[in-house]
């Protein structure tokens, strides 16, 4: 008698620490729910309350290693700006200086130790890049149009978004976008060969007002010029 009393005794601790842990066990999965999302509401903010920016960045492209050898990293820094909905400058100063200008109509590229600029039609290419889809949307349903938009749980101290693109012919194949305070501070590209690109951004400057000409590009006396169409 006594052994079947303990026994019931056993069940209603056992039926009462399972009510007290079931709370908890909801609250943390409410709150990993609501982490997952902020990235997602990060994303949405920033591209409806950012209209132009300047921040620095710092770019490390890893290459795989291919028959035996191991691979490579490069690592390159500068500093971009963008104004919604279509204009972009990317400047890399190290190791090389290289400057990307999309003014709106055209993509201009120069690269100063090659002395050679390329230039090429703008339309819809600069949204389909990792850049071009945080740059130059001005409303969330316009990127839920082109690419598949994931919550996904937060890490490193960051709020993450995945990006994956709808297009079958894209070159990328997932964009990570790691947020913290509201501002960009990570984003990791892999591209449809393996290659992986990883951005550390700081010292955002939000809406700053940039001179009308920030965004045309002329190109240097003396260097080659290549369009493309």
């Amino acid at each position: 008698m006594g052994r079947i009393q303990g026994l019931r005794c056993w069940g209603w601790i056992g039926g009462l620490v399972l009510l007290l842990v079931l709370p908890s066990l909801a609250q943390a999965q409410e709150s990993v729910q609501s982490g997952a999302q902020a990235g997602v509401q990060a994303l949405s903010r920033f591209i409806s309350e950012v209209q132009s920016a300047q921040v620095q960045f710092v770019q490390r492209v890893s290459e795989p290693g291919r028959e035996g050898k191991p691979g490579k990293v490069k690592t390159s820094s500068g500093d971009m700006s963008f104004a919604r909905p279509s204009r972009l400058r990317l400047h890399y100063l190290k190791p090389f200086v290289q400057t990307l200008v999309a003014d709106g109509r055209q993509i201009w590229f120069h690269d100063a130790d090659l002395e050679q600029v390329t230039v090429r039609p703008q339309s819809q290419e600069l949204s389909q890049t990792a850049l071009g889809a945080i740059a130059t949307v001005t409303q969330l349903k316009a990127l839920e149009q082109t690419h598949r938009i994931k919550a996904l749980p937060d890490q490193e101290a960051l709020s993450w978004v995945a990006l994956e693109p709808k297009a079958a012919e894209s070159t990328v194949r997932q964009i990570r976008l790691g947020w913290r305070d509201g501002l960009l501070a990570r984003m990791l590209v892999e591209d449809a060969l393996g290659h992986k690109t990883e951005w550390t951004l700081s010292q955002w400057q939000i809406n700053p007002k940039l001179a009308s000409d920030h965004f045309h590009f002329s190109p240097p006396a003396g260097v080659e010029v290549i369009r493309s169409r």
